[in-house]
């Protein structure tokens, strides 16, 4: 009888059981009060150096802080883009500057590249409010019993480069667009009015001023393009 040779046998490979990942969470403390009124008042931080309370506003889109905060984060000495402008709210109409904040964090929740307001604030207990343009990355849950704010980090998203969407990204562009184009004609306007004669001597001052905006508003804008590039945003976004 002729044996028939057993087939070899063949071990399969062993394949690493991946940890199911849970996203990451993070508990902030906050103050419930300001005097008599309702709050949620937070430690944040800036940049990495300078700490200041602020109020978390759900019916706010992005982040305000004071001009005494924006003094002490060098805004008004770094030269790295501020341009005036009149800021609406509630409250009516206001002058303002509009800047970048290069990080701000709640604990351990934190974001980069912040487009921010400075202006002047109504109450002595907090130094600006953070809107709900920060918790794109996360969901927020406030506990009131342990007077926490949980932030929890939400999956990346592949059509949100740097955790930005589409509508982020065209419309960021556009305001600072927008800055550009309105300080050029308004230096242009000023021209027209010296070519006429009107006040040259004051309307020079009103002009060397309105070069030194669009100066600043074109570095806000290259800052947003570099930004961009860091993250491979789309051209058609920008």
């Amino acid at each position: 009888m002729v044996e028939t040779p057993l087939a070899p046998t063949v071990e399969a490979p062993l394949v690493p059981i991946q940890e199911e990942t849970q996203p990451r969470r993070y508990e902030v403390p906050f103050v419930a009060y300001e005097g008599s009124a309702k709050r949620i008042i937070v430690s944040v931080t800036f940049n990495d150096s300078v700490t200041a309370p602020m109020i978390i506003d759900t019916g706010a889109p992005g982040l305000v802080i004071s001009p005494q905060l924006a003094e002490k984060l060098g805004v008004f000495s770094q030269d790295e883009g501020r341009v005036w402008i009149i800021a609406s709210g509630i409250g009516g109409s206001t002058p303002a500057i509009r800047t970048i904040i290069d990080k701000v964090q709640m604990g351990g929740a934190s974001d980069r590249f912040v487009p921010t307001t400075v202006t002047r604030l109504i109450s002595p207990s907090f130094e600006g409010l953070i809107g709900m343009d920060f918790t794109s990355k996360y969901s927020m849950k406030v506990d009131p019993l342990k007077k926490v704010v949980v932030f929890e980090e939400l999956p990346p998203d592949l059509n949100a480069p740097g955790g930005r969407d589409e509508r982020w990204w065209k419309s960021t562009f556009q305001e600072f667009n927008d800055y550009l184009n309105a300080w050029q004609q308004y230096g242009e306007a000023i021209d027209r009015r010296i070519q006429r004669g009107i006040d040259k001597e004051g309307l020079k001052k009103l002009k060397t001023f309105s070069e030194g905006q669009y100066e600043q508003a074109n570095k806000l804008h290259d800052r947003l393009e570099r930004y961009a590039s860091e993250y491979s945003v789309p051209r058609q976004w920008r």
